[in-house]
């Protein structure tokens, strides 16, 4: 019921903080109706037909978008709601200069769409309406500015400049945050959700120029990131501490009877810090284990001993602040070449093969292996982010990461 990453435990907040009564406003309206099998989120779409022409050809690639469903409080209890999609524009990596060239004085007339959204329920808090909405970006001296404007069922172009001040829609409160030694190389263009701690409700997080800007509801609570010293290898810190190449949420708890909840277990994934460059010729070997991910579950449930469906589901422990993290491996090969212990092939895409390894490997236990399902797009023409996300699923979560020109997902 979220989306697919890798993670580390960053929120610094006692547990009794998420779970407090939140404000009624922080209510979506809509009720939740998700539909199980979708490959993406919330299908396939056909940006050669006109769907989200903003978008472009990566509208299928998991690695710049996001998608959840959004969690709610009703009677101060925490629930699934409907399902979001947010969808980065093709021309996220560029969009800085573009705004600079189409307005010279940055006197805020021009806008020009960061991504565009897709909702089955209704945000009033970001201005998100049913289906579609454009989350457009401008600069007024220098400081960023962002308007969401429901443009209804109709696919509407986003990718046309317009005025914000012309438009109907919800303004937004933008942070920037530049790093010391990073640059605009460094930040993926990519559009993720993200998650209020404090006031216990969504929020955006998107490329904006060499910065990750974060938009949302005024006086929203961004979560943090690690602050990694200047000794730490660059890529490695930019994977750690610039939020778009990484991924985290509330994971979902399943009942017997195939309900889903949001739990108390916040998971964050990271990608390997050398992902974004890894190809099939030099790293992705035949036969050979590649990292790819880590992963950090951290319990907020307050519980003495509390429950980790994770730990059956995909070998995940339960992880603490300057520990050992989960590890995912891939291997791109044939069942003898890569030896899983799984019984099945699988998948028919040059076969590619799941490994996790827990975070306490001390105490015995065999590392996982699983069924991955490799989705190429290496007639994409554009380079795929070594980005690792959740990937929403109807029960549980899962998750994607790169693999060379091509989304792979654990099974």
């Amino acid at each position: 019921m979220t989306k697919t990453a890798l993670w580390l435990p960053v929120l610094a907040v006692a547990a009794t903080a998420y779970w407090s009564k939140v404000p009624e406003r922080a209510l979506s309206t809509a009720p939740a109706g998700p539909r199980p099998g979708r490959p993406e989120c919330p299908h396939d779409w056909d940006f050669k037909g006109g769907q989200m022409a903003a978008v472009g050809p990566t509208i299928n690639v998991p690695e710049f978008h996001d998608c959840q469903r959004f969690i709610v409080y009703v009677h101060g209890e925490p629930r699934y709601d409907s399902l979001y999609a947010i969808f980065a524009t093709d021309s996220l990596a560029m969009l800085d200069t573009m705004l600079a060239q189409l307005d010279t004085g940055e006197t805020g007339s021009v806008a020009l769409a960061a991504a565009e959204v897709y909702a089955e329920g209704i945000y009033p808090l970001l201005g998100i309406r049913t289906p579609f909405s454009c989350l457009y970006l401008f600069r007024v001296r220098r400081v960023w500015h962002a308007k969401m404007v429901s443009v209804g069922r109709a696919e509407y172009d986003c990718s046309q400049p317009i005025n914000p001040t012309q438009v109907t829609g919800t303004e937004l409160e933008v942070r920037p945050e530049q790093l010391k030694d990073f640059y605009d190389s460094d930040y993926p263009p990519v559009a993720r959700w993200d998650w209020d701690p404090e006031h216990h409700q969504q929020y955006i997080g998107i490329k904006c120029g060499a910065a990750w800007c974060e938009v949302g509801a005024s006086r929203f609570v961004g979560t943090r990131h690690p602050d990694l010293p200047l000794v730490v290898p660059p890529k490695l810190r930019r994977t750690r501490m610039i939020k778009g190449w990484y991924d985290q949420q509330f994971l979902a708890s399943t009942s017997p009877s195939g309900e889903a909840t949001p739990s108390r277990i916040w998971g964050t994934i990271y990608p390997d810090s050398g992902l974004n460059d890894y190809d099939t010729i030099k790293v992705f070997k035949r036969g050979i284990w590649v990292s790819v991910a880590q992963v950090a579950l951290e319990d907020l449930s307050g519980l003495a001993n509390p429950p980790n469906p994770y730990k059956k589901r995909m070998n995940l422990d339960f992880t603490h602040s300057n520990g050992r993290f989960n590890t995912i491996y891939l291997c791109h090969g044939n069942k003898g070449e890569c030896e899983p212990t799984v019984a099945a092939a699988c998948d028919g895409d040059g076969l590619w093969w799941g490994k996790v390894e827990d975070a306490t490997p001390e105490d015995g236990s065999p590392a996982l292996f699983m069924c991955t399902v490799r989705r190429p797009h290496d007639a994409l023409g554009y380079h795929v982010p070594g980005t690792a996300r959740w990937r929403w699923l109807a029960s549980d979560e899962t998750t994607w990461k790169r693999c060379d020109a091509g989304c792979c997902e654990l099974h």
